[in-house]
């Protein structure tokens, strides 16, 4: 009966073979009743939902819709309604009712603190995101610079060792003590690695 009450929908119950009573309109405020009587959270989704709907069902006069009439007036389904509102309101004002919505608002609290302190321990780290995605892409311009010296190195190894040398203070005080014949052999071994590269990449080229 709750599950069809819930859905808005039941079978219909013959009465004297004229009337024919809905279900959800008359028993649905006793299930409510029931359930308050039993224990069951006046805050319960399912409650609240079914008493909008009931109150839904109000013509402009303020009467519910039901099949048994007497006199034009549906008597027995705005009196159960009635019962049920009321007894739905003692339950609503009983402190049991209260302390139980202030528990619920007190757990809901904690649970937004707990994730308000996440969320500003997450900002304290931000600094430190920001920094370590600095340091990533730092890094990564770091890789292709070396990348490109790598390729150029290989490509231009005698002319890089030549510079090397004769960057390097060790060549002039080196030259300082030779004689001129022996510095230009020397220069001539530099110039000829660099000449041998020159074939050298010439030769694997047309290979």
């Amino acid at each position: 009966m709750w599950g069809h009450t819930v859905r808005y929908r039941s079978p219909e119950n013959v009465v004297d073979e004229i009337a024919r009573v809905l279900i959800s309109h008359f028993t649905s405020p006793w299930v409510i009743i029931a359930l308050l009587e039993a224990g069951e959270s006046v805050f319960r989704p399912e409650v609240l939902e079914l008493i909008r709907w009931i109150l839904g069902q109000q013509d402009d006069e303020g009467y519910l819709k039901c099949p048994i009439v007497v006199s034009r007036v549906p008597i027995w389904a705005t009196h159960d309604a009635l019962f049920m509102l009321k007894t739905f309101l003692e339950k609503v004002l009983h402190p049991s009712s209260v302390l139980r919505l202030l528990d619920q608002i007190e757990e809901v609290s904690q649970k937004i603190e707990s994730l308000s302190a996440k969320f500003n321990t997450i900002l304290q780290f931000l600094p430190l995101f920001k920094a370590l995605f600095t340091m990533y892409k730092q890094l990564q311009q770091l890789g292709q610079f070396l990348r490109k010296v790598g390729r150029f190195s290989r490509k231009y190894w005698s002319i890089l060792i030549l510079l090397l040398f004769l960057a390097s203070p060790y060549p002039l005080t080196y030259f300082m003590h030779l004689t001129i014949k022996e510095v230009l052999v020397y220069l001539i071994i530099l110039i000829a690695l660099v000449i041998l590269q020159v074939i050298l990449e010439k030769f694997l080229r047309k290979g």
